[in-house]
């Protein structure tokens, strides 16, 4: 069960560094539209937002779908048992 969390919260944290880059694509793009003339000119403000929107979409996909993920990966979680049965014994008693 360990490996599942440690699974899912990766997947969610690869979702937050995807949305890291759409910030980052979305902030070249809006000072690109201002004229402040930083950024690579050969890259139009257009190309920028699509990826800005692409990231944003996948981070929304993973962040989501990190359940689903999480199930392909590693199937139907285990199941959980009571302390009672966990503490039951299955030995049966010495017949005479």
């Amino acid at each position: 069960m360990l490996a599942r969390g440690f699974f899912g919260a990766g997947v969610r944290l690869l979702a937050v560094w995807f949305w890291t880059q759409a910030a980052y694509m979305a902030y070249w793009a809006a000072l690109k539209s201002l004229g402040t003339g930083l950024g690579n000119p050969s890259v139009p403000v257009r190309e920028d937002i699509a990826y800005a929107s692409l990231y944003l979409l996948i981070g929304l996909f993973l962040f989501v779908g990190a359940g689903a993920l999480t199930w392909l990966a590693y199937g139907d979680a285990p199941k959980q048992t009571s302390d009672a049965a966990k503490n039951a014994s299955t030995d049966a008693p010495p017949r005479e």
